[in-house]
């Protein structure tokens, strides 16, 4: 491999904090590089070269600032090249006229879907188990008060573990609190009110319409009229029948809306990852609720 590779300095890190700790780093000098995956490995990079994916080329972007007097750069490494099929598990390295692949072998590294499911809800246990411990660590963070109920960035053992012990009692009868499951709780009956009352504004454009329902016209639909063959509007209209005329159409893709629909969009994806991971308890509380707002 050539010497460039290793003056440019292209490095994997371990953690995003390993950036020139040597003991915690990578150098990549091409064919297959072997680490311990621990969940967040980063690569630095001079600015001399590029990252690419070789299955589709697409570039990576920049994870923070540079460094190094903005010499080098830290990506973050797609979970797919670490975890995903062997096929993908490549980079290509592009300095200057010259390209390069390396591939990766992330020990204990494991896909995040079920193998051979493109549903992103279909997680494997793994999975949801990080996805479990997140919920615990957000529904701490919610619980990090002060004496004046206000927002600390501290929170006491005690709080803690009295958590950690609720969970564990109300395990025996009912999955896990999760953020869906407060959600659904609280929408469950003021979502559909919120749908069919969603906002919507009439856009004025042109359209052909039938004879009968020519109502508005502007001077860009009295062009067209009067470049169209006869001598009366029915001659005008043509075989259809129709006329060049100013109308009101409904348009619901307002800000507002939009902002409802990823809402939903993403409930309904947490509600299926939150039944999958509870199966054993589909017919607690909890779970029939989550499932009803699905």
């Amino acid at each position: 491999m050539p010497n460039y590779l290793e003056e440019i300095k292209i490095q994997l890190h371990l953690w995003p904090w390993s950036v020139e700790i040597p003991e915690e780093s990578r150098p990549l000098t091409g064919g297959c590089i072997e680490f311990s995956f621990y969940g967040s490995p980063v690569l630095s990079i001079s600015h001399e070269a590029k990252l690419y994916i070789p299955s589709r080329m697409e570039q990576f972007k920049p994870l923070g600032p540079p460094y190094d007097k903005a010499r080098y750069q830290v990506y973050e490494t797609p979970h797919g090249i670490l975890a995903g099929q062997a096929a993908l598990k490549k980079l290509r390295i592009r300095i200057a006229d010259k390209t390069f692949d390396v591939e990766f072998n992330a020990q204990d590294a494991t896909e995040r879907l079920i193998p051979g499911s493109s549903n992103l809800s279909q997680k494997t246990r793994t999975a949801r188990c990080v996805d479990a411990w997140s919920q615990v660590f957000d529904d701490l963070l919610d619980k990090a008060t002060d004496s004046k109920d206000e927002y600390t960035s501290e929170i006491s053992w005690s709080v803690i573990l009295d958590y950690l012990n609720q969970i564990n009692k109300d395990a025996a009868k009912e999955p896990r609190k999760a953020l869906i499951v407060g959600i659904a709780e609280d929408m469950i009956n003021r979502l559909p009110i919120t749908v069919t009352s969603a906002r919507k504004i009439l856009l004025r454009c042109r359209d052909f319409v039938p004879i009968h329902r020519f109502q508005e016209s502007d001077v860009h639909c009295l062009r067209w009229y009067v470049q169209q063959p006869g001598g009366t509007k029915e001659e005008k209209a043509g075989n259809k029948q129709r006329l060049l005329a100013v109308v009101r159409k409904e348009f619901f893709n307002t800000l507002e809306n939009q902002v409802l629909k990823d809402f939903i969009i993403r409930c309904n994806l947490e509600s299926s990852r939150y039944l999958q991971g509870e199966q054993d308890k589909k017919k607690s509380r909890r779970a029939m609720v989550v499932q009803s707002y699905q």
